[in-house]
């Protein structure tokens, strides 16, 4: 009969069906996540009328916002859209610049006023509505 021997395994991760090695930008990410959390940000223009539809829309992730923020929380709507507004009053819209912009700008408000260095996720949506 065949002898029987222990085997020396480290960590498995798990990544939804994928079992095995995970490389390590994907670790130092959910690392990042854990820590500092994620900011998504949603908004929804009409650039035709240069208005603002929808949003801004600020969803946390993996830290809070409490109820005594709402000044803070009114500040950075504030701020985004005051941002927004100043690249639908320009002649040619550069929409991934204003997006990589925004995030910045979200980026450095939340690291001053909350401590934190979040991921941070702009999506911009421009809708044509037909009068």
């Amino acid at each position: 009969k065949g002898k029987i021997e222990k085997v020396s395994v480290g960590d498995v991760l798990v990544d939804g069906s994928i079992v095995g090695d995970i490389n390590e930008v994907v670790m130092k990410d959910r690392e990042l996540l854990a820590q500092e959390g994620v900011v998504i940000v949603a908004i929804v223009i009409e650039s035709n009328t240069r208005t603002i539809i929808s949003g801004p829309e600020i969803v946390f992730k993996g830290f809070s916002i409490h109820d005594s923020d709402t000044e803070l929380m009114e500040e950075l709507k504030d701020m985004i859209a005051e941002n927004v507004y100043s690249f639908m009053y320009k002649k040619y819209i550069n929409w991934d610049k204003a997006q990589d912009n925004l995030r910045e700008k979200i980026i450095n408000f939340i690291k001053k006023q909350m401590n934190k260095n979040p991921i941070v996720m702009v999506t911009i949506n421009d809708i044509n509505i037909k009068q």
